[in-house]
């Protein structure tokens, strides 16, 4: 079966997080990383195009941190969530967070996905690897090869 993998965009401060989940990432088939923003000021700007990220891809799936200097995950979600280009993107928050009033927060916010990372290699394995698999073959999103199939990157299962 083929399967059209999504094109993602990171927004992590913690390089050692950036990195494993760059590694889990590397070992599905589910996604393509279009780039990782280290805060969130970076992530609004990859997402207009600005500066260094002119050349950017447009995400249709977002994977972000909440906890980030510059702005925080609720500062971009909200203006996100605000401008119509981008409103359409899901956002799914990976955090270290288990706060109920930060997951309430984000699913107020309009998230799709409220995520917690484990504190174990092989656990986040095995959820980065189900959420992909779950954004990618059983979900659709808007840009992820739907257009006559000529959005998005086909991969093999």
């Amino acid at each position: 079966m083929t399967v059209p993998a999504l094109d993602l965009l990171y927004v992590e401060d913690n390089e050692d997080d950036a990195f494993l989940f760059r590694e889990v990432l590397e070992k599905t088939r589910y996604a393509r990383l279009l780039g990782v923003a280290r805060d969130g000021e970076e992530a609004i700007q990859f997402l207009r195009r600005e500066g260094p990220h002119a050349k950017a891809g447009t995400p249709n799936l977002i994977v972000l941190d909440i906890r980030m200097p510059k702005a925080d995950g609720f500062e971009v979600l909200r203006q996100l969530k605000g401008d119509p280009r981008y409103r359409h993107i899901p956002v799914a928050i990976l955090t270290t967070s288990s706060r109920e009033e930060d997951m309430v927060r984000s699913y107020e916010q309009g998230v799709v996905s409220y995520l917690v990372k484990p504190t174990r290699l092989t656990d986040l394995e095995w959820m980065v690897k189900k959420f992909l698999e779950y954004w990618s073959r059983v979900s659709r999103v808007p840009g992820n090869g739907h257009r006559g199939g000529k959005m998005g990157r086909k991969l093999s299962s």
